[in-house]
């Protein structure tokens, strides 16, 4: 690999982990970099550039979209103008260069026609400021002189490459271009040389607009509504065109943009640059709530009239060949005193939205303090978010995971088969909240859970107290917006026969499995019928709760309860889309929290067999001969909730290996 070559990946991961200079998946570099053909042994001249969707705070050379440079100069004398700006984006698949590798970005044309050999782009907070200020033109020419310029509005495409071209080449030491509306492009004859004029103009540009506005006031927190009260509904409204996660934020600097007086007319006036806007739209739904009004119809209200505002501005913007409206549901909520929402298709999704939308606040009010916010107008929003190779590249997303777009809370999650079922959850999409008395185990499950790529949260939980109850429901709604999955997992072993069973043991057994699963399946229905996108509440119950057998009378006892808990449930919550569903395994040691120290002891020797041979033990007596594992337990919990079984509530799956005493009847 070319030294120049990792030498960019370098440096795009130093520009992509500063969250100044870049936001997740925000901007681009590339470098150019002459090599000997292995086909031909001739020299070839080659574009390394960030391909379009990556991140370059984690690129790797597998990320790099690699182009023969010679062909995509070439392309400029094809070029006929705006209108054919699709055309010629579309060329640039026949301008790749070696094994197959991602597509290339929008802004190649650019990186490529610069005479510079590494070249990056950039949307860096304070850039932007200028970027967005009516008085950018000037502030750029007062602060950098001869060394930076000023380029109006226009969209990525070779137009603007061609723009670049003829003023680098009318002033030759020009070092950068603050892109009206848009970013930084800046650039060097090095890899070093390129970061470090990168860096300088972005500092230079922070130290003006550092001296020239003002922290805002301390913010205002209001008490009520709660965030966790408000979240449910504003997922339910969120969620009209699909199923949103949500990510709350309520940082200082975010409740003291909203204290500001003017800040509902800034946001009015749309959001800052090109990247945000595919993830914030044009703008969020600002919420200005009334004490003395119901909270829903407010919302209600609010909602309506944002999407016909919404459904108005398409229509008003698109001609017959615009791709079709993606949806009117805002996705970013602002409501002052409280914080602000950001919803996408998963956690991940709607936390960069909010990363987005976090530095909008902080350019449009630096740039009203400058001389005035003025980002692109309405049209060039429209054209930029329905842009058909913007289209072009949500089309290339990977289809979604099962779970996408679902919140689930399980329960006994740090062991055993709560562990197993919050890990299958999360390997399918689900965001997921593991709950559990062992705190340091929730968590572990969560990081388990995140390094796979997914979104995990550990919380504490005793299922027995009704305010931890209330606390972890209340934790998950406020994390995610709401919540689509319960299951009800955590237990507590007990094995005694009717003579050595105390009132104390009874009540410890029952207040897990019945008073548990009863607070929980409780509040977690409030939010989902607030939600009003139905839901799954799955019991982990167990073959004791159908078959009668000697020495677990307070355990047996306590499953059927819960068991037909399940059937209760079913029959009340059918209404409102809610499943509920049981699933009943049996003797699953391996990894299982119940079968350690006394509890396993007494179990084998209750059956005559060693601690270490009870799995072999319980397994022979199943039809099928075979061991029964968390996974099997998680694979059937999975199943409910997915969608495979979309019409079935009130039932039991026995997951035991087969134990006729135990078949559904």
């Amino acid at each position: 690999m070319p030294a120049e070559v990792l030498a960019l990946v370098a440096r795009s991961n130093s520009l992509g982990r500063d969250r100044r200079i870049t936001n997740y998946g925000g901007g681009n570099t590339s470098c150019k970099v002459e090599v000997e053909d292995p086909v031909t042994g001739e020299s070839r001249h080659l574009l390394w550039i960030k391909g379009s969707g990556g991140d370059l705070g984690s690129l790797t050379v597998d990320g790099l979209a690699v182009l023969d440079l010679d062909r995509v100069r070439a392309l400029r004398r094809r070029y006929r103008g705006p209108e054919d700006e699709a055309r010629l984006m579309g060329l640039l698949a026949y301008c790749r260069y070696g094994p197959a590798g991602p597509s290339p970005s929008l802004d190649t044309a650019f990186h490529a026609l610069l005479p510079a050999a590494h070249v990056d782009h950039t949307h860096a907070t304070a850039i932007v400021t200028l970027a967005t200020c009516a008085r950018g033109p000037e502030l750029v020419r007062e602060l950098f002189g001869d060394r930076v310029a000023w380029v109006d509005w226009r969209r990525p495409g070779f137009a603007l490459a061609v723009e670049l071209l003829e003023l680098v080449e009318g002033r030759p030491k020009l070092e950068g271009v603050v892109l009206a509306g848009h970013g930084l492009v800046s650039w060097g004859d090095t890899s070093e040389a390129c970061e470090a004029t990168t860096r300088s103009i972005i500092d230079a540009a922070a130290d003006l607009v550092a001296a020239r506005t003002t922290a805002p006031p301390a913010p205002r927190r209001t008490s009520t509504p709660r965030p966790a009260a408000l979240a449910p509904h504003l997922r339910r409204v969120c969620s009209t065109d699909r199923r949103s996660v949500a990510a709350f934020v309520d940082a200082p600097e975010v409740l003291g943009f909203l204290d500001n007086p003017t800040a509902r007319e800034l946001v009015d006036r749309g959001t800052s640059c090109p990247d945000h806007l595919l993830r914030t739209r044009d703008r969020p739904l600002f919420l200005d709530l009334d004490a003395d009004r119901d909270l829903r119809v407010q919302i209600d209200e609010a909602h309506r009239a944002y999407r016909d505002r919404y459904r108005a501005y398409y229509e008003r913007h698109a001609d017959a060949d615009s791709p079709p409206m993606r949806g009117a549901d805002p996705r970013v909520v602002l409501v002052p005193g409280v914080g602000m929402w950001t919803f996408g298709a998963d956690a991940r999704d709607a936390a960069i939205t909010a990363e987005y939308y976090r530095q909008a606040m902080e350019i449009m009010q630096a740039a009203e303090g400058l001389g005035g916010y003025r980002p692109l107008s309405d049209r060039e929003r429209f054209d930029i978010e329905y842009w058909d190779l913007e289209a072009a590249k949500l089309d290339r997303r990977p289809p979604p995971p099962a779970l996408q777009g679902v919140v689930a809370l399980v329960t006994g999650a740090a062991s055993g088969i709560g562990r197993a079922v919050a890990l299958a959850l999360g390997a399918a999409g689900a965001a997921v909240v593991a709950a559990d008395l062992d705190r340091p185990g929730a968590d572990a499950v969560a990081d388990e859970i995140e390094s796979g790529g997914g979104a995990g949260t550990g919380i504490a939980l005793d299922v027995a107290d009704e305010d931890s109850v209330i606390a972890a429901v209340e934790a998950t709604v406020e994390r995610y917006g709401g919540i689509d999955v319960l299951v009800n997992s955590a237990g507590v072993a007990s094995g005694e026969p009717l003579l050595d069973t105390t009132a104390e043991g009874w009540n410890e057994v029952a207040a897990v499995f019945g008073r548990g699963t009863f607070l929980l399946s409780r509040e977690v229905a409030r939010a989902m019928i607030t939600q009003g996108c139905g839901g799954d509440i799955v019991h982990i119950v167990s073959k004791n709760a159908v078959v009668a057998g000697p020495g677990n009378v307070a355990y047996a006892a306590a499953k059927a309860a819960q068991l037909h808990q399940v059937r209760l449930l079913a029959a009340e919550l059918g209404a409102h889309g809610i499943r509920v569903n049981a699933v009943n395994p049996d003797a699953v040691v391996r990894g299982s929290g119940l079968f350690r120290g006394e509890w396993a002891e007494a179990r084998a020797d209750a059956h005559g067999v060693s601690v270490e041979d009870l799995p072999s033990f319980y397994a022979s007596r199943t039809l099928l001969g075979e061991e029964v594992l968390p996974e099997h337990v998680a694979a059937a919990v999975l199943a409910l909730v997915d969608g495979t079984f979309p019409r079935t509530t009130g039932a039991y799956l026995p997951v035991d290996g087969g134990l006729p005493a135990a078949f559904p009847r």
